[in-house]
C-alpha cells in the first residue's frame, strides 16, 4: 500500500520467495508505468502495479496473505477506513505490517524538503512554517528550490497540518487498533537504530533518555504495527478520537 515508484516492491521480489506482488499508490501522482519498467530492467516479472486509494483498494475480498505499509498510515485521509479496507482484501489470519511515523515524533513535520531539524512543529505552528517557507520560497533572490508546500488543513487528530499528513501519534492509533479486527502482535514504538564509531557515547545517552516514558514517543524512530485479520466487522460507529498537545 502506497508502494512509490515500486523499488521495495521489486527488492522483495528479487531476495524473497514471494509468489507475487502487488503495489499501488495514488492516480494523478503515481504512474505504474514506470515501476513496470524498472521491475523488467531487473529482471522481475511477479511485481503488477496499479493506481488506487487505501481507503478504496482496487482488489478483491481475501486475495493476500501479507499488507505491507512502509511510511504511508501518517498521510492517508481516512486511517480507520483503511484498516477496514486492509481486513477486507487480506485472508483470514493474514498479516498486516506497518511502520510509519507519529506526529508527535521529532522528526515527523514532514518539512525536510525545506529544513531538516528536529521538533520544528514544537516550537511554531505548521501554518506557520509553512507560510514562511512557501514566502521565501517567491522571493525573487531565493536560491531555494524546493517544492512549495501545501494548504494546511484542519483534521480529526490535529487542527492545524499540511495538507499531505493527518496528525496521527501513537494514541490514536492505538484506539484504531483497538476498534478494528486486527490483533496485535506488535505495536510498539520503535527507538534509533544502533550506531558505531564516535557515536557509540550519544547513543548511550540517547538510550538512557529513551526510557523516560513521556520522552518516548518524542524520540522513537517510529510506530511499528504487525497484527493478525480476524476479518470481523469493523463497529458502524467509530469513537471520535482527538489527540493534540
Amino acid at each position: 500500500v502506497g508502494c512509490c515508484w515500486g523499488g521495495k516492491a521489486v527488492y522483495y521480489a528479487e531476495h524473497s520467495r514471494l509468489t507475487t506482488i502487488h503495489g499501488f499508490d495514488l492516480p494523478g501522482v503515481y504512474e505504474p508505468e514506470v515501476s513496470w519498467r524498472f521491475a523488467k530492467e531487473k529482471g522481475v516479472n511477479n511485481c503488477f502495479f496499479k493506481t488506487g486509494y487505501a481507503e478504496e483498494m482496487p482488489y478483491e475480498d481475501e486475495e493476500f496473505d501479507v499488507i505491507l505499509m512502509d511510511d504511508v498510515f501518517e498521510h492517508v485521509n481516512e486511517p480507520e477506513k483503511v484498516m477496514r479496507e486492509c481486513s477486507r482484501v487480506l485472508k483470514r489470519e493474514g498479516t498486516l505490517v506497518a511502520k510509519f511515523p507519529s506526529f508527535k515524533m521529532a522528526y515527523a513535520h514532514h518539512l525536510d524538503r525545506a529544513i531538516v531539524f528536529p521538533g520544528l512543529h514544537y516550537f511554531l505552528s505548521m501554518k506557520t512554517w509553512v507560510a514562511g517557507f512557501n514566502d521565501i520560497l517567491l522571493q525573487p533572490k531565493s536560491q531555494l528550490t524546493f517544492e512549495p508546500f501545501d494548504q494546511v488543513v484542519s483534521t480529526k487528530y490535529h487542527r492545524c497540518i499540511t495538507r499531505n499528513l493527518n496528525g496521527l501519534d501513537f494514541a490514536a492509533f492505538q484506539e484504531i487498533v483497538h476498534h478494528s479486527p486486527f490483533e496485535p502482535l506488535i505495536l510498539k514504538l520503535i527507538p534509533l537504530g544502533s550506531r558505531g564509531g564516535r557515536r557509540k557515547i550519544l547513543k548511550k545517552i540517547y538510550d538512557a533518555v529513551f526510557e523516560m516514558k513521556y520522552l518516548q514517543e518524542f524520540l522513537a524512530h517510529f510506530v511499528l504495527f504487525i497484527g493478525r485479520n480476524g476479518g470481523n466487522a469493523f463497529p458502524e460507529q467509530i469513537p471520535e478520537i482527538r489527540h493534540e498537545y
